[in-house]
């Protein structure tokens, strides 16, 4: 009988974050952080609102707007490892609170 894998490192990393719509400033500290080491693959998804991202916590990076569909940003192989974000100010046809899904995996 099969079971779960209780054995060896997972290189696997998912987190989801909601955004206020009052969250219009990157935090302090990053949201969001993998434990690997080197390049990783980097996937946002966000599901709603109107949300900016940002690798160093200081610059807009991106922008993402999901209305009724959800928007992928597929970012391959990359090095970052911290991901902070914001509600994107600027748009207001977007209702909130916006929702980011992240995934990165090592491989």
């Amino acid at each position: 009988m099969a079971g779960p894998e209780l054995l060896g490192k997972d290189f696997n990393f998912f987190q989801e974050i909601t955004v206020q719509t009052t969250d219009t400033a990157f935090p302090y500290n990053y949201q969001a952080i993998s434990k690997f080491r080197g390049s990783r693959r980097i996937i946002l998804v966000c599901t709603s609102g109107a949300i900016e991202y940002s690798w160093n916590g200081s610059a807009v990076h991106g922008k993402m707007e999901c209305g009724a569909s959800n928007q992928l940003l597929d970012f391959g192989s990359r090095n970052e490892d911290k991901v902070w974000v914001r509600w994107a100010s600027r748009v207001t046809t977007v209702p909130g609170p916006g929702i980011l899904q992240v995934h990165m995996w090592q491989g």
